[in-house]
């Protein structure tokens, strides 16, 4: 079984998204001291937070690898990501060990070929005061109902984009960008109730997708949820794998 080749082919967009989004958690915790590797797996934690807080394998799944992450866990509340392979289905696996499925991502992609047409009355700014963290993460909270912690947003804005979306004047969403080696990673697009339903989450892509295009950045990617995915696609992502992620309940 290989989580990187579909009908022969390498999915090199899968190597980029994955070591995107796990970058942008090791970066996250890493003022904090948070970051352990090792060959099983991995974890980037951040102690009374509730993000980013995600365990990893480093090697194909079995009972043995399900028990030893249970060891280390104990006491700790983090979410497990399993990357499935075209058309595998990892749920009853976890469920025997005592893991449960709490929500599932797609990973998409985009090679931006030309510019999207933006609102003039709306704009992003960028995230470089400690107020400014504040505002981010309340919003944040508002749109996913949970907490990134301002602090970890001010630690971080130097080497992550944060950006506070704002509709005639009014601050109405979130979003973040980290960039790797041939990945623009798009995370944390958010809209808060109140805003929702009135095209702000397209919005907020078309201009970091602009802007992605203006820097000449190869390739675009995020994780969707299967409500969001239909943006994404309107936009031209395409859908290159499944994440399914976890929670240990027994």
């Amino acid at each position: 079984m290989s989580y990187y080749e579909k009908n022969g082919v390498k999915n090199e967009n899968y190597f980029l998204n994955k070591e995107n989004l796990i970058a942008l958690w090791q970066e996250a915790s890493s003022s904090y001291r948070g970051n352990v590797i090792n060959n099983d797996f991995s974890y980037s934690q951040i102690v009374n937070s509730d993000w980013p807080n995600r365990l990893w394998f480093n090697r194909k799944l079995s009972v043995g690898l399900l028990h030893k992450v249970k060891d280390v866990s104990n006491g700790n509340s983090f979410i497990y990501p399993y990357w499935e392979d075209d058309g595998e289905d990892s749920s009853l696996f976890f469920e025997k060990e005592g893991f449960t499925l709490k929500f599932t991502q797609i990973g998409m992609s985009l090679k931006v070929s030309s510019l999207f047409s933006e609102d003039k009355e709306f704009e992003l700014r960028l995230v470089q005061s400690s107020k400014e963290a504040q505002i981010w993460s309340k919003l944040f909270k508002g749109s996913f109902g949970y907490e990134i912690n301002s602090d970890v947003v001010h630690q971080t804005v130097h080497s992550i984009c944060y950006y506070i979306a704002y509709s005639k004047g009014d601050a109405v969403g979130t979003a973040l960008v980290y960039k790797t080696e041939g990945a623009y990673g798009v995370h944390s697009v958010g809209v808060t109730p109140l805003y929702r339903r009135k095209g702000v989450a397209e919005k907020i892509m078309k201009i970091l997708l602009n802007r992605a295009y203006k820097k000449e950045e190869s390739l675009v990617t995020l994780q969707a949820s299967e409500m969001g995915k239909g943006l994404y696609l309107k936009l031209g992502f395409k859908e290159d794998f499944v994440i399914r992620n976890y929670i240990l309940t027994t």
